[in-house]
């Protein structure tokens, strides 16, 4: 009886062994980002990042400008083309405002949403990011 019983667990696995070698039809679920207790912003950035048109979340490319050479400036439209990253980069035109006055607070931004409707019009690269799409430009 013994060896019965040791045969069949020396068959079964070999059979365990055996299967695998070959890929499973179905695999088993892997562990994502939101399982592994990543916070909100995390998450958030991540997201950011496959829908940005730069591949850098809003943050990176705030964090990107040159600062001193922005400065400076008291209106959007002094500062277009160093922006147009930043444009690409943020999931919504408040994100963006917000980043924005956060690096330069005395910076004007009455006017935002009719230079960043100009900036998407003028820009074919950025024209698909989500702040072009939310102004419908």
């Amino acid at each position: 009886m013994r060896f019965l019983l040791v045969a069949l667990m020396g068959l079964a696995l070999a059979a365990c062994d055996l299967g695998a070698s070959t890929p499973s039809a179905e695999p088993l679920p892997s562990v994502g980002m939101e399982s592994m207790g990543t916070d909100a912003s995390s998450s958030a950035s991540a997201t950011a990042d496959a829908s940005s048109v730069t591949g850098m979340t809003c943050e990176e490319a705030f964090a990107a400008l040159d600062v001193t050479s922005l400065s400076a400036m008291t209106d959007l439209d002094s500062a277009a083309d160093m922006l147009d990253d930043t444009i690409g980069s943020c999931v919504n035109v408040a994100e963006w405002e917000a980043e924005l006055t956060a690096l330069l607070p005395e910076l004007n931004l009455d006017e935002a949403e009719a230079f960043l409707a100009a900036r998407c019009e003028e820009n074919d690269l950025i024209g698909d990011s989500p702040i072009c799409e939310e102004l419908d430009v």
